[in-house]
């Protein structure tokens, strides 16, 4: 459960299993902040049951200089927002069974699989309410669907003002909060945020929604959700417009996006392997600076890495740090170091090849150290082992691609070639032809074509197996 679950701002009023109409009788809290519910009989595979989960949650007070945890579910004067608000279900790991982890609020302990979400808010008409995937709103309900998601989160005004641009296919809506001029605000966010979204395209990979929204919020911290950033409300409070001093508003944006494309998208361990999803956000926004802003570029090392003087172990988990800060400042710092030395190592053409291969086959996965660097080693075959060693706590954390003897093509004769043996994807859940499409790197027309679906209505269904082209 996220951390305001965990305080007595939250009443568990029931759990009720909605197929047998009965309340589950057997329900645990662990010390670890698990709700444990023991079902009167196990699920088959490839079942499901539907659980009904009734609770209440009191907001709290939030100012513009609070930070996460403190305020994501929370309220200021002008809005009220929820992040982190409702148990979420753990990863399950085959023959293993659910995965538990020993309480932090460190970091962003939450672990998660994507799910596909439903939100429904009823509020009074005069409320602006914002979340991912908007869907419409109908006599005072607003309704909002994601798929492929980590988390969803939601906020709410009578102050909003929507703005709306676009950018590659993709419906960019701001809201944000009325100030005696902020104009110019408002040109930032979008500016930057389509800058953002054209370099994340390009070298990472398609942002598989439609939409994205973004709302200011009532604290410091930028927090991504599936298609929705909760962005920084002191950013927009403090900001000045001036390029000789840090602005919040603009460097959190790549930053947030980038904890999108690297926490939420593509997903890892955030208790034990901090280093992958933080070393690669915070490279988003360094690579944003290189980008489109050359003098920051230059201060980015310095004002946004050396400053704080990164320690310790690249590989450090949750536990091995006292708080979110000295994650942030260690290991989230060394991460950006090793991902900039790896790339000067692998060259810009194979470590942009790597970036883009990682994010086509970890979207919507969760992915480890050892999906790393075996697609790194893909892409290049030199020794890394010198780097490892010195951003690592012991080079047998990973299995680094060492040196590859040069073979020279001889035209020996020798058999045919075999084919290739086509891909095949078993149809899992709610999963969709796009989804698949972009989980692929292929178009919508491949996979019909390919498995003679209809082009105009692509149905597909648990269990199906489809033909996967490659790319």
């Amino acid at each position: 459960m996220p951390w305001p679950l965990q305080t007595d701002r939250f009443a568990l009023s029931r759990v009720r299993i909605v197929q047998q109409e009965t309340i589950a009788t057997t329900i645990e809290t662990t010390e670890g902040g698990f709700l444990i519910v023991n079902l009167p009989s196990p699920v088959a595979p490839n079942g499901n049951i539907v659980l009904n989960i009734r609770y209440g949650l009191d907001a709290e007070f939030t100012i513009p200089i609070a930070r996460r945890p403190f305020g994501d579910a929370g309220y200021s004067e002008d809005l009220i927002q929820f992040t982190d608000w409702y148990p979420r279900l753990v990863p399950y790991i085959p023959n293993t069974g659910w995965y538990q982890w020993e309480s932090t609020l460190v970091g962003q302990p939450l672990f998660t699989d994507v799910a596909d979400y439903k939100l429904r808010i009823q509020a009074p008409p005069d409320i602006v309410v914002a979340s991912g995937g908007p869907v419409s709103v109908v006599d005072n309900v607003h309704e909002f669907q994601v798929k492929g998601a980590r988390s969803i989160a939601f906020s709410a005004s009578p102050d909003y003002v929507q703005t709306t641009d676009s950018i590659n296919g993709i419906n960019i809506i701001l809201y944000n909060l009325p100030q005696n001029d902020n104009s110019e605000q408002v040109e930032t966010v979008m500016n930057t945020t389509k800058q953002a979204l054209t370099l994340f395209n390009r070298v990472y990979g398609r942002y598989p929604y439609q939409t994205l929204v973004i709302a200011e919020n009532a604290y410091t911290t930028t927090v991504p959700n599936a298609g929705f950033l909760l962005h920084t409300g002191r950013g927009f409070r403090d900001y000045t417009g001036r390029s000789d001093s840090l602005q919040l508003l603009n460097v959190l944006l790549p930053y947030g996006l980038g904890q999108m494309y690297w926490q939420q998208f593509v997903s890892s361990d955030p208790v034990i392997e901090p280093w992958l999803g933080g070393g690669m956000t915070l490279y988003s926004e360094y690579l944003y600076q290189e980008e489109y802003d050359e003098a920051r570029e230059r201060d980015f090392w310095e004002a946004r890495v050396y400053y704080w003087n990164p320690r310790g172990n690249l590989n450090d988990t949750a536990y091995d740090v006292d708080n979110t800060e000295e994650l942030l400042r260690n290991v989230y710092r060394n991460g950006a170091l090793f991902m900039h030395e790896l790339r000067g190592q692998m060259g810009d053409e194979a470590f942009f090849a790597f970036l883009r291969d990682y994010f086509r086959t970890g979207a919507f996965r969760i992915t480890n150290r050892s999906d790393f660097f075996d697609l790194v080693g893909r892409h290049y075959s030199g020794n890394l082992s010198e780097l490892v060693d010195k951003y690592f706590a012991s080079a047998e954390f990973v299995s680094v691609p060492t040196s590859i003897p040069t073979i020279t093509n001889v035209p020996t004769p020798g058999p045919s070639p075999t084919p290739t043996p086509p891909r095949i994807h078993v149809v899992q859940g709610q999963e969709t032809v796009s989804e698949l499409a972009w989980r692929y790197g292929i178009t919508i027309r491949d996979i019909v074509e390919f498995n003679g679906l209809d082009p105009e209505a692509p149905i597909i269904f648990q269990g199906m197996e489809l033909v996967i082209p490659f790319p």
